[in-house]
Protein backbone atom coordinates (compact mmCIF):
# COMPACT_ATOMS: atom_id res chain seq x y z
CA UNK A 1 0.00 0.00 0.00
CA UNK A 2 1.57 3.35 -0.74
CA UNK A 3 2.45 5.77 2.08
CA UNK A 4 3.96 9.03 2.76
CA UNK A 5 6.34 7.22 5.35
CA UNK A 6 6.37 4.28 8.61
CA UNK A 7 4.65 5.14 10.64
CA UNK A 8 1.68 6.96 9.45
CA UNK A 9 1.99 10.66 10.95
CA UNK A 10 -1.86 11.23 11.42
CA UNK A 11 -4.34 8.68 13.07
CA UNK A 12 -8.46 9.14 12.89
CA UNK A 13 -10.43 6.12 15.50
CA UNK A 14 -14.21 6.62 15.14
CA UNK A 15 -16.73 5.10 18.18
CA UNK A 16 -19.52 6.12 15.20
CA UNK A 17 -19.83 9.10 17.40
CA UNK A 18 -16.99 10.79 18.44
CA UNK A 19 -13.73 10.80 15.99
CA UNK A 20 -10.68 11.61 17.53
CA UNK A 21 -7.43 12.44 15.56
CA UNK A 22 -3.85 11.89 16.36
CA UNK A 23 -0.93 13.86 14.99
CA UNK A 24 2.17 11.71 15.30
CA UNK A 25 4.23 14.31 14.48
CA UNK A 26 3.67 16.83 17.49
CA UNK A 27 5.78 16.74 20.88
CA UNK A 28 3.98 14.25 23.40
CA UNK A 29 1.42 13.55 20.61
CA UNK A 30 -2.17 12.57 21.57
CA UNK A 31 -5.65 12.43 20.29
CA UNK A 32 -8.10 14.96 20.21
CA UNK A 33 -12.06 15.22 18.85
CA UNK A 34 -12.41 16.68 15.44
CA UNK A 35 -15.92 17.01 14.17
CA UNK A 36 -14.87 15.64 10.57
CA UNK A 37 -12.18 14.97 8.74
CA UNK A 38 -9.20 16.83 7.40
CA UNK A 39 -9.22 17.96 4.13
CA UNK A 40 -5.89 16.36 1.98
CA UNK A 41 -4.95 19.89 1.40
CA UNK A 42 -4.56 20.19 5.25
CA UNK A 43 -2.64 17.18 6.21
CA UNK A 44 -0.24 18.39 3.34
CA UNK A 45 0.03 21.65 5.34
CA UNK A 46 0.37 19.49 8.42
CA UNK A 47 3.35 17.48 7.04
CA UNK A 48 5.14 20.13 5.50
CA UNK A 49 5.61 22.47 8.82
CA UNK A 50 8.78 22.97 10.02
CA UNK A 51 7.35 22.49 13.32
CA UNK A 52 3.96 21.66 14.47
CA UNK A 53 1.70 23.93 16.67
CA UNK A 54 2.28 22.30 20.20
CA UNK A 55 5.86 22.79 19.12
CA UNK A 56 5.65 26.37 18.60
CA UNK A 57 3.35 26.89 21.80
CA UNK A 58 6.84 25.92 23.70
CA UNK A 59 9.10 27.96 22.51
CA UNK A 60 6.48 31.40 21.83
CA UNK A 61 8.09 34.77 21.28
CA UNK A 62 9.04 37.14 24.32
CA UNK A 63 5.91 38.75 25.45
CA UNK A 64 7.00 42.80 24.92
CA UNK A 65 5.36 44.34 28.06
CA UNK A 66 6.29 47.56 28.10
CA UNK A 67 2.19 48.98 27.47
CA UNK A 68 0.82 46.12 29.67
CA UNK A 69 -0.01 46.16 33.27
CA UNK A 70 1.68 43.90 35.61
CA UNK A 71 -1.65 41.77 35.99
CA UNK A 72 -1.91 41.51 32.06
CA UNK A 73 1.68 40.41 32.51
CA UNK A 74 1.26 37.70 34.79
CA UNK A 75 -2.07 36.49 33.26
CA UNK A 76 -0.32 36.41 29.91
CA UNK A 77 2.96 34.58 31.07
CA UNK A 78 1.05 31.97 32.90
CA UNK A 79 -0.93 31.27 30.22
CA UNK A 80 1.90 30.91 27.64
CA UNK A 81 3.06 28.17 30.38
CA UNK A 82 -0.07 26.30 30.30
CA UNK A 83 0.25 26.13 26.73
CA UNK A 84 3.96 25.28 26.67
CA UNK A 85 2.78 22.29 29.28
CA UNK A 86 0.19 21.12 27.00
CA UNK A 87 -2.77 22.10 28.68
CA UNK A 88 -4.85 23.33 26.13
CA UNK A 89 -7.79 23.87 28.03
CA UNK A 90 -6.96 27.36 30.12
CA UNK A 91 -9.13 30.33 31.85
CA UNK A 92 -8.35 33.63 32.53
CA UNK A 93 -9.59 35.35 35.13
CA UNK A 94 -9.65 38.80 35.66
CA UNK A 95 -10.94 41.83 37.84
CA UNK A 96 -13.31 44.68 36.64
CA UNK A 97 -11.68 47.11 34.34
CA UNK A 98 -7.96 45.64 34.34
CA UNK A 99 -7.64 45.21 30.43
CA UNK A 100 -8.89 41.66 29.61
CA UNK A 101 -9.79 42.33 26.39
CA UNK A 102 -6.53 44.00 25.73
CA UNK A 103 -4.95 41.06 27.80
CA UNK A 104 -6.68 38.42 25.76
CA UNK A 105 -5.66 40.23 22.68
CA UNK A 106 -2.13 40.48 23.19
CA UNK A 107 -1.93 36.76 24.01
CA UNK A 108 -3.67 35.65 20.75
CA UNK A 109 -1.50 38.02 18.66
CA UNK A 110 1.24 39.46 19.90
CA UNK A 111 1.04 42.42 17.96
CA UNK A 112 4.75 43.49 18.64
CA UNK A 113 5.44 40.55 16.28
CA UNK A 114 3.30 41.18 13.42
CA UNK A 115 6.40 42.35 11.22
CA UNK A 116 7.43 38.72 11.19
CA UNK A 117 4.09 37.19 10.07
CA UNK A 118 3.42 35.89 6.81
CA UNK A 119 0.68 36.35 4.99
CA UNK A 120 -1.49 32.98 4.29
CA UNK A 121 -4.81 31.82 3.98
CA UNK A 122 -5.73 31.64 7.59
CA UNK A 123 -3.52 35.17 8.18
CA UNK A 124 -3.71 38.24 6.28
CA UNK A 125 -3.71 42.32 7.14
CA UNK A 126 -6.22 44.51 6.21
CA UNK A 127 -5.91 48.16 6.29
CA UNK A 128 -8.60 51.01 6.70
CA UNK A 129 -9.78 51.25 3.01
CA UNK A 130 -10.30 47.67 2.49
CA UNK A 131 -12.38 47.37 5.74
CA UNK A 132 -14.92 50.13 4.79
CA UNK A 133 -15.34 48.78 1.46
CA UNK A 134 -16.99 45.85 3.13
CA UNK A 135 -21.30 45.86 3.01
CA UNK A 136 -22.22 47.42 6.36
CA UNK A 137 -18.87 47.77 7.78
CA UNK A 138 -18.99 50.44 10.13
CA UNK A 139 -16.32 51.12 13.05
CA UNK A 140 -17.57 53.84 14.96
CA UNK A 141 -17.44 52.59 18.79
CA UNK A 142 -20.24 55.04 19.57
CA UNK A 143 -22.40 52.13 21.44
CA UNK A 144 -19.48 51.45 23.85
CA UNK A 145 -20.00 54.98 25.32
CA UNK A 146 -21.34 54.15 29.20
CA UNK A 147 -24.12 56.40 29.56
CA UNK A 148 -24.10 56.80 33.22
CA UNK A 149 -19.98 58.49 33.11
CA UNK A 150 -21.23 61.13 31.41
CA UNK A 151 -22.13 63.07 34.47
CA UNK A 152 -19.22 62.71 37.20
CA UNK A 153 -22.02 64.25 40.02
CA UNK A 154 -24.07 61.14 39.79
CA UNK A 155 -21.04 58.89 40.16
CA UNK A 156 -21.07 56.60 43.63
CA UNK A 157 -18.44 57.98 46.49
CA UNK A 158 -15.01 56.19 46.13
CA UNK A 159 -16.06 54.62 49.30
CA UNK A 160 -19.26 52.71 47.84
CA UNK A 161 -17.95 51.75 44.64
CA UNK A 162 -14.73 50.04 46.12
CA UNK A 163 -17.25 48.13 48.54
CA UNK A 164 -19.48 47.02 45.73
CA UNK A 165 -16.51 45.38 44.18
CA UNK A 166 -15.02 43.63 47.71
CA UNK A 167 -18.86 42.17 47.57
CA UNK A 168 -18.33 41.12 44.13
CA UNK A 169 -15.24 39.97 44.25
CA UNK A 170 -16.35 37.88 47.72
CA UNK A 171 -19.62 36.71 45.87
CA UNK A 172 -17.33 35.49 43.06
CA UNK A 173 -15.02 33.89 45.60
CA UNK A 174 -18.04 31.72 47.40
CA UNK A 175 -19.15 30.70 44.01
CA UNK A 176 -15.98 29.66 42.92
CA UNK A 177 -15.09 27.71 46.52
CA UNK A 178 -18.61 25.85 46.08
CA UNK A 179 -17.78 24.50 42.70
CA UNK A 180 -13.90 23.83 43.91
CA UNK A 181 -15.97 21.85 46.92
CA UNK A 182 -18.62 20.03 44.30
CA UNK A 183 -15.53 19.11 41.84
CA UNK A 184 -13.83 17.47 44.44
CA UNK A 185 -16.36 14.96 45.26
Amino acid sequence: MPHYRLPLPFAYESTGAVTQFTNALEPEARSRPVFTFHRPEELIRLVGLDEQVRGLLRNMPPLIAGHLWRVQIDSIQNLEASLAANRPRSLIQMATGSGKTFTAVNACYKPENRHRRKESERWRPFDYEELMKRDKANLDIFWLKDKSLEDSDDLPEPDVLAQEIADDLQTALEQFTAIAEKLKG
